[in-house]
């Protein structure tokens, strides 16, 4: 019994985050009557209030976020075309990020170029990865599968430092960039708490992720025991 309630409480913590934000993204995202525009205008009005020009808004299918190198707020079809407080809040903290990124906010540039790191850290394993393994059995007397174990632990670990480590510049874009802007009269005030938490659901979504890839590290855990 105790080992099954150890065990829904490791599930609740894992996969929780993840659950949780994709219900609140879907409550919130039916368009209301009174919202004064979209989630895309919104962003280029924002822009515009903050004097970034140097920025674009652009519409994609399904994804949300900055792109600090191209200088984009990149909107998903349902953020940028909807009025919904999900498509509105969004949209604020994506641009809350070209705000961070114009004013030079140490936790973006440092997030920024870890990401890039880790990127290239994993580019450069996996491409290689066939020379290790051959390199480890030959001259290590390594079994591959040890090679490739720790490959995958390496990259696991250092995705999860990476999203922790993101996690102040989502704080800082919800709450003290996006939710003081909506609250001057973006969204109609019965909307302000829906919003808070659309807002507490972006900046927590690098938490979710982080959660993921400690999942993947203990498969690879389990594979190496295999």
């Amino acid at each position: 019994m105790l080992y099954l309630i150890l065990f829904i409480i490791v599930i609740a913590i894992l996969f929780g985050p993840s659950y949780w934000i994709n219900y609140v993204y879907k409550k919130y995202n039916n368009d209301i009557e009174d919202c004064p525009g979209t989630g895309g205008e919104l962003a280029v009005h924002l822009l515009e209030r903050a004097n970034i020009n140097n920025v674009e808004v652009v519409r994609a299918k399904d994804v949300d976020y900055y792109d600090l190198n191209k200088r984009q707020v990149v909107l998903s079809e349902s953020v940028y075309d909807g009025k919904s407080v999900t498509a509105i809040a969004v949209s604020a903290h994506e641009v809350g990020h070209a705000m961070q990124h114009f004013q030079g906010y140490s936790a973006l540039m440092i997030s920024a170029r870890w990401s890039g790191i880790v990127d290239w850290l994993q580019r450069v394993i996996m491409q290689t990865m066939l020379v290790l393994s051959s390199v480890a059995s030959i001259f290590l007397h390594a079994p591959i599968y040890k090679v490739v174990f720790i490959a995958g632990v390496v990259i696991a670990i250092a995705k999860v430092l990476l999203n922790f480590a993101t996690l102040p510049a989502e704080l800082d874009a919800s709450f003290k960039k996006a939710l003081p802007i909506l609250s001057e009269g973006y969204l109609p005030k019965q909307y302000h708490q829906p919003a808070k938490i659309l807002l507490t659901a972006a900046a927590f979504t690098y938490v979710a992720k982080a959660l993921a890839d400690v999942i993947n590290i203990f498969k690879w855990f389990i594979l190496f025991r295999r």
